[in-house]
C-alpha cells in the first residue's frame, strides 16, 4: 500500500514538470481547439484580461517564479504591467508622462461605466489568434454654441469664490478640477482688488442658485500662479489652486484631462527591422492625430456674463468656437500694454466664429476651452484656459486662451511633483 502511494505520488510530480516545460515560443494548447504560443506573462494581453476577469491563464513554465503562459494573442506586447483596464474593458498604456498617465487613471475612477477608446479583442479566425484594435468612434453629444449646459455633463467645472466666508462669497471665476486636490485657472483670477485672493472652490453645481445640498465648497489652502505672470500682462495667465481637503469624486464632480499633444516614444524611429511590435505605440500615434484634428473646434464652458452689459449667467453656458489662424490672432491681439509684444502663437490661442457672435464673455476668466478626450466620451481634455478678450458677442472676434499644453511640465511638477 505505502508503495502506491510513492508510485502515484512519482507520476503527479512527473505529470506536472511535463506540463511546465514549456519555453517561450513554443506552441501550446488551450482546449481543444484553441492553440497559442508560450509567451512571458508581462508579454501576453489576454491573460491580463483573463486576470481582471478572476480567470487563470494556462502556464507553460515558470521564469524565476514567474509564469510563461499559453497565450492566444497574434502578436505579444511590450510590458502588460505599464497597462490600465477601464471599466468597459479596453486596454490603454502608460507612458511615463505624468498628465496623460493621470487621464488614463482617471478611467478607473469614472463612476458609471463608459465608453472608451482602447484597445478591444477579436478573434482572427483566418490566423486562429486574439487580434487587437482600437475600438470605433461614436458621435459625441456636445452641444453647440451659447446654451445653457446639461447637468453633469462638464463635472470638472469649478466656480471660484472671493471673500472671508462662504455665505457672503462673490463668485466670479471659472476653473477646472484636473485632480483630487488642485484646480486650474487663469493667473489673474487669483485676487479681487476688493476682496483679496481667491478664497473658495465650488464643484457639483450647474447653477449658481442650486440648492445648498448641490455644492461642493472647498477652502483654497494654496495658490501658485505661473512663476512668469507678471500682471497686468496676459502672458503665462495661469494658475493652480490647492485645496485643503481631498475632492470627492462623483458624476458631478470629476477631473479633466490635459493636452499634451508631445506623446513621448515608445519605440523611436530606427532602421531597425527587427524592432518589437507595440500596441502601446499604435495607440499614442491615433492619439496624436486625431488631438491634432479635434482643436480646429472646442467647446468653452463658464458661468459669465451673457453678452455686453447684459447679467451674469445662473446656468453653466457651453458655446463651440472655432480655431483662429495665428495670422488672425496677431491681427486681432497686436502689441498693446497688456501683450507688450502682441500674440504669442507658442504660449496663446484664440478661438471665436467668423459667421455668428459666439465668444466668452466676463465672468468666464479661468474657465476651460475644452476638445472631448481621446481616451473616452465621459471625459474632457483642457487645451485652452479663458484668459483674455475684447468686448465679448462681436462678429469675427475671438478671445485669447493661454496654450495648456506649454505649461504641462510646470503643472505636472505641482500637482504630480516627485519620481513617477
Amino acid at each position: 500500500m505505502f508503495s502506491d502511494r510513492v508510485f502515484y505520488l512519482f507520476v503527479c510530480v512527473i505529470s506536472v514538470q511535463c506540463a511546465f516545460d514549456r519555453s517561450e515560443g513554443e506552441p501550446c494548447q488551450l482546449n481543444e481547439q484553441t492553440w497559442g504560443k508560450c509567451a512571458h506573462i508581462s508579454r501576453c494581453l489576454s491573460s491580463l484580461l483573463d486576470l481582471q476577469k478572476r480567470t487563470h491563464p494556462v502556464i507553460c513554465s515558470f521564469q524565476s517564479r514567474e509564469p510563461v503562459v499559453c497565450c492566444p494573442d497574434c502578436e505579444v506586447v511590450n510590458d502588460t504591467r505599464t497597462a490600465i483596464v477601464s471599466n468597459d474593458g479596453a486596454v490603454f498604456f502608460r507612458t511615463g508622462q505624468k498628465a496623460r498617465d493621470k487621464c488614463i487613471e482617471h478611467l478607473l475612477d469614472l463612476p458609471s461605466s463608459c465608453y472608451t477608446k482602447g484597445l478591444e479583442g477579436l478573434w482572427d479566425d483566418s490566423k486562429q489568434c486574439q487580434k487587437y484594435k482600437r475600438k470605433g468612434n461614436i458621435a459625441s453629444s456636445v452641444a453647440v454654441g451659447g446654451k445653457d449646459a446639461e447637468r453633469s455633463r462638464y463635472p470638472h467645472m469649478a466656480l471660484l469664490g472671493y471673500g472671508y466666508d462662504r455665505d457672503s462669497a462673490q463668485w466670479q471665476c471659472g476653473g477646472s478640477l484636473i485632480s483630487k486636490r488642485f484646480v486650474l485657472s487663469a493667473a489673474h483670477c487669483i485676487s479681487d482688488t476688493v476682496l483679496g485672493p481667491v478664497s473658495f472652490v465650488a464643484l457639483g453645481i450647474l447653477k449658481r442658485t442650486d440648492p445648498d445640498s448641490l455644492w461642493q465648497t472647498y477652502d483654497v489652502q494654496r495658490i501658485i500662479s505661473h512663476p512668469e505672470y507678471r500682471p497686468p500682462s496676459k502672458y503665462h495667465d495661469i494658475a493652480l489652486l490647492e485645496t485643503v481637503q481631498p475632492v470627492r469624486y462623483s458624476k458631478d464632480v470629476f477631473p479633466a484631462c490635459l493636452d499634451v499633444q508631445g506623446f513621448i516614444d515608445l519605440n523611436p524611429k530606427s532602421d531597425d527591422e527587427d524592432k518589437p511590435f507595440s500596441f502601446e505605440q499604435i495607440l499614442l500615434d491615433l492619439e496624436r492625430e486625431e488631438t491634432t484634428e479635434d482643436q480646429s473646434r472646442a467647446t468653452a464652458t463658464g458661468w459669465g456674463r451673457l453678452g455686453k452689459n447684459k447679467p451674469l449667467a445662473d446656468n453653466l453656458q457651453e458655446v463651440k468656437l472655432q480655431k483662429f489662424t495665428d495670422e488672425k490672432c496677431s491681427k486681432l491681439f497686436p502689441p498693446h500694454r497688456l501683450l507688450k509684444n502682441g500674440y504669442n502663437p507658442n504660449w496663446q490661442m484664440c478661438y471665436g466664429d467668423e459667421n455668428e457672435p459666439r465668444d466668452t464673455c466676463e465672468g468666464d476668466s479661468g474657465g476651460p476651452l475644452l476638445v472631448t478626450a481621446q481616451v473616452s466620451y465621459c471625459l474632457h481634455t483642457i487645451i485652452g484656459v479663458t484668459s483674455y478678450g475684447k468686448a465679448c458677442g462681436y462678429l469675427g472676434d475671438a478671445g485669447m486662451y493661454t496654450r495648456v499644453y506649454h505649461y504641462v511640465p510646470w503643472i505636472e511638477s505641482v500637482v504630480w511633483p516627485g519620481p513617477y
